[in-house]
Formats: C-alpha cells, sequence, structure tokens
C-alpha cells in the first residue's frame, strides 16, 4: 500500500507473523521511502475491504499496489451509472482547445433538430465552453452546476435547486445547465444595479464556489455525485439524451464522466505527440486490468479535431495510425477467437477510426446564441455541413446513438 507521499506499507493476513529481520530489509532496501521499520508490515483487520480494493494494480500472482491519492482519481473504479440512466454522450480531450464545445453545440443542435429534448450538461467547471456558446450572459439560469455542489455538500441540493439551474438556449431550443449560474456572476454596471436592486444577488462568488466543488462530504465518491447530480436533472427536465462537456486533462471530473457515467465517449484528438502522450499515460492505467477497460470500451470513439484545410487524407491517416497503435497496445485483444475485441487498422468501424471535424475560419468566432448584432450568428448552413457534417453522421451512426433515434420514431 502507497500512502499519498509514496511510502510503502505491506498489508499481510492476520495470521501472519512477520520476522524482525525481515521489516529492517525491507526498511533499508525502501531507504525515504520507508514509513519506519516498525510501521512497514500492517496486518489486514486494520483495512477496510474497500481500502484494499480501490485503485489498486496487479503487479504478480497474488502481489497488489493499492495507491492511496490526494485526488480522486478514478480511472480504473467500476462505474456509477444507474441501470436506467438516460442516454448520455460524453465529449471528452486530453488537451483543451480542440474544438470539443463547438462540436458539443453542433451535436445538440443536430439532435434537437431531429425532435430529441436536449440536455446539456457543461462539467468543463475551470472553463466553461458549452455554457457560453449556447446561453447569453442575460440568459443564465440562477444557478449552475457548482452551486449544485456546493449545495449538495450541506445537503441542500433539491428539486428546487434542479429546477432553477436549467434553462431553453435559443440553438434548435436545447436545455441547458450551465457550469455557472447569473448569482455567481458579479454586476460591472452600478447604474444599472440602482435601476434594479435585485441585482445585488450576483455577488461574484464563483471562484469560492468552485474551490469548495470537490471537497465531497465524508463518504462519498466524486464520480457517485456526479451521479446524483445527472439522474435529479434527468427526472426533473425528462431529457430524451443528454450530452456532457467534460473536463479536458486527466482530471477528477473527467475520470469520474469517461468510464463510469455510462454512455458513447467521444476521444477527441489531433495528430500531434502531445495528445498521443496524453492519451498513452491514460489508457495505460486502463490495460493493467482488463477487466476495468472491458467496461466501456465499446462505447470508445476518436474523433479528428480542427482537420486542417490542406493535406487532409494524409493528416487523417497520421491520427488514424496513432489511434491504432494505442488502442491495440491497450484495449484491443489478439484476434484468435471470433468474439475477441480486435479490428483493423482501416476498419472504418473501428472505434480508433477518427470521425472527422474540419477546421474553417468561419467557425473561429460562431457564437450560435448571440443576440441580434455583430456577434450573431453568421455561419452558413453550408459552412456548418463543410465542417460537420461527416462528424455529425458519424456519431448519429453510432450503435448506441443510433438505437436512441431509432427508439424515438418508432414512440406513439
Amino acid at each position: 500500500m502507497r500512502d499519498i507521499y509514496g511510502r510503502i506499507r505491506v498489508v499481510v493476513g492476520d495470521d501472519v507473523v512477520v520476522p524482525p529481520a525481515l521489516a529492517e530489509e525491507l526498511h533499508d532496501r525502501l531507504g525515504h521511502f520507508s514509513p519506519g521499520q516498525a510501521s512497514i508490515f500492517v496486518q489486514r483487520a486494520f483495512f477496510a475491504s474497500e481500502e484494499l480494493s480501490t485503485d489498486r494494480v496487479l503487479l504478480d500472482e497474488g502481489v497488489w499496489l493499492v495507491d492511496h491519492l490526494v485526488s480522486e482519481q478514478g480511472w480504473r473504479r467500476a462505474p456509477v451509472a444507474s441501470p436506467a440512466h438516460c442516454p448520455r454522450i460524453i465529449f471528452f480531450g486530453i488537451k483543451g482547445g480542440v474544438g470539443r464545445s463547438t462540436a458539443l453545440v453542433a451535436l445538440a443542435k443536430r439532435l434537437a433538430e431531429q425532435g430529441l429534448r436536449v440536455l446539456v450538461v457543461d462539467l468543463d467547471l475551470e472553463s466553461p465552453g458549452a455554457t457560453s456558446m449556447l446561453l447569453d450572459l442575460d440568459e443564465l439560469p440562477p444557478f449552475g452546476v457548482v452551486d449544485w455542489f456546493v449545495e449538495d455538500a450541506v445537503g441542500m441540493a433539491d428539486d428546487t435547486l434542479l429546477r432553477g439551474m436549467v434553462v431553453p438556449s435559443r440553438v434548435g431550443e436545447v436545455l441547458v445547465a450551465p457550469a455557472v449560474g447569473t448569482r455567481s456572476v458579479p454586476v460591472l454596471d452600478e447604474e444599472e444595479l440602482e435601476r434594479d436592486p435585485m441585482l445585488s444577488l450576483r455577488d461574484g462568488t464563483f471562484i469560492a464556489k468552485l474551490g469548495r466543488t470537490y471537497a465531497s462530504p465524508a463518504g462519498a465518491e466524486f464520480a457517485e455525485r456526479i451521479e446524483r447530480l445527472l439522474v435529479g436533472l434527468e427526472r426533473v427536465h425528462e431529457p430524451q439524451v443528454v450530452l456532457l462537456d467534460s473536463r479536458a486533462g486527466m482530471h477528477d471530473i473527467a475520470a469520474a464522466a469517461v468510464p463510469r457515467l455510462g454512455g458513447t465517449v467521444l476521444l477527441f484528438a489531433g495528430a500531434t505527440s502531445q495528445t498521443w502522450l496524453g492519451y498513452r499515460l491514460l489508457f495505460s492505467a486502463w490495460g493493467r486490468e482488463r477487466e476495468v477497460v472491458e467496461r466501456f470500451r465499446d462505447r470508445l470513439r476518436v474523433v479528428a479535431a480542427q482537420v486542417p484545410e490542406t493535406g487532409r487524407d494524409a493528416y487523417l491517416g497520421r491520427l488514424r495510425e496513432a489511434a491504432y497503435d494505442l488502442f491495440a497496445g491497450f484495449i484491443y485483444e489478439e484476434s484468435g477467437t471470433a468474439d475477441a475485441f480486435s479490428f483493423d487498422v482501416n476498419d472504418p468501424e473501428a472505434p480508433h477510426e477518427p470521425l472527422p471535424i474540419y477546421w474553417r475560419r468561419e467557425l473561429v468566432e460562431w457564437e450560435p446564441a448571440a443576440p441580434p448584432g455583430p456577434m450573431a450568428e453568421t455561419v452558413t448552413t453550408e459552412q456548418f455541413e463543410a465542417a460537420f457534417g461527416p462528424f455529425l453522421r458519424g456519431v448519429l451512426a453510432l450503435p448506441y446513438v443510433a438505437e436512441l433515434l431509432q427508439s424515438d420514431e418508432e414512440a406513439p
């Protein structure tokens, strides 16, 4: 067992008697990573079963490494999604700035045009992208996702709060649960405050709330709290599909959203070494235990973000090969049996096959929810389809999403 400082203890059965010479030898070998000769060996009875089964990695037959971490890194933990959860599509990227939130808005718009009731939940709390793209400042609801976590910590996250943190967007009438509510946005215009004293409720406390967001009550996993938030929103607002904008990088939010909340996971990537190093570090955490990745491997799909205007085929070819190497190294199985989870590098249905989003200059300043004026939407239908058409068609054809659209068509 490795503690938060990296010091090693050996957990043994309650009936094991450790020779003092063995404890002394291990203490000497560990050096600064020893907690002290007297406490290197600890009996199992001192720990609850979950302490010995969470975040563990099999090192050798009968030998496990259990990590205790400062932040809750739940990449290898069991799913928390309730069995009857609403269909979900999760947008994730190992690095930011790749157009993830823009693509989410495009898909929300298309699904709404297909007649579905769509709810967007902005979980990118430190940098709310979907929030600002779907809602103008004056359209924010009183409360946001951060408010929910703060209130949940003291048992106050009730249905009144859930109703007060969702509003419709003008983008295809999509419902939005933003990261930040208007109560947390300060007023800049004193004259406006004099005209409307109620604006004094806008106290600008978002940073303070954000600092308390990840402080889970005793016994509550952060992923379980996110699931409880989603279940509450799904119950109160009754969406047919939920789109989640996850925090980029190897963050606690992503550790909950990607492997543990259910649904399709879109992995945004570019053909850069920075992207694939990050994904390799992440996938290696899954690849150590086959049963971990088996829980969600069939709902992963790579997205080629911001494909350049020139040399597109070569760019997509490099990205496809990098993605295939990643999946083959950590997720795909040997193709010796008929039911092996294995794909050819050029298989168009494979999880590593990139769904392309093509870069266009017109989309750099796209503000789909901007009010009439200079910042209003200027992207034409043709430009939108040229950028997002292949990506949207690919997502709508994924089994999980296709079944959702089919069930909606069959509804009375």
